[in-house]
């Protein structure tokens, strides 16, 4: 039996999601390896070890004039938001 995995668009063997007893046909709507791909994502622009990763939050940041990394800069609170909220349990 075969699944289509809507992030890589590509169809693979069943075996190659996770089970997923929330879903109708109790797979993962994404293959493993892309599974795996996602958990590897930054959690927050502290954490990205990438230069590209963190460039272009940081750019935009320092345009508006707030200091990187600081709570008390509504831009970085709203991102921490968004990446808390976007990889919530992982």
């Amino acid at each position: 039996m075969e699944k289509h995995c809507k992030r890589c668009n590509q169809v693979k063997e069943i075996n190659d999601f996770h089970i997923r007893n929330a879903s109708p046909d109790r797979r993962d709507m994404y293959c493993k390896e892309c599974r795996k791909l996602d958990n590897k994502r930054p959690k927050n622009l502290k954490e990205c070890g990438r230069d590209e990763d963190r460039e272009g939050a940081e750019r935009v940041l320092e345009a508006l004039g707030y200091e990187l990394y600081n709570d008390d800069n509504p831009v970085y609170v709203q991102f921490e938001k968004r990446l808390a909220t976007k990889y919530k349990n992982r």
